[in-house]
């Protein structure tokens, strides 16, 4: 015990840089885990989601999703989402975000404060729904 004293007396220095990382790695995970009520799912999950009527939000950038987009998604780049408003959605539906947590964070909050409780994130995105040799359309668009 003496000695975990001295080392922290000889490196403080290296111990509160040591404290402090460590805190904000568990401060970001508790922030991934909070961001709504989500759900990582697999693309076999998201397939049946999709049959069941559900609503597909593609929030890549208008570029990455004309080079393949999953069938009837819609593109929302993440930039531009705090203008969508989903209003005429039933809030019953279930919705499969495509992105990462981070850009996601903000249409998650925002669709949760106005009643949608089916909110889903595709896990790996969209890479890995094309690993899963699950088919993407292209956009010819310039």
């Amino acid at each position: 015990m003496q000695d975990i004293i001295n080392f922290f007396y000889h490196h403080t220095f290296i111990c509160l840089v040591w404290l402090i990382v460590l805190f904000i790695l568990i401060y970001i995970q508790y922030w991934f885990y909070t961001i709504g009520i989500t759900k990582e799912i697999n693309c076999y999950e998201a397939v049946m989601l999709i049959n069941n009527n559900s609503i597909i939000v593609d929030l890549r950038s208008n570029i990455e999703y004309n080079n393949g987009h999953i069938i009837n998604s819609i593109n929302i780049p993440s930039y531009n989402f705090k203008q969508v408003i989903f209003t005429n959605v039933n809030s019953n539906r279930s919705i499969i975000i495509i992105s990462n947590k981070f850009f996601s964070r903000g249409l998650i909050n925002k669709l949760n404060k106005i009643g949608f409780k089916k909110i889903y994130l595709l896990k790996s995105g969209i890479s890995a729904w094309n690993e899963c040799g699950l088919p993407l359309i292209k956009s010819n668009i310039l």
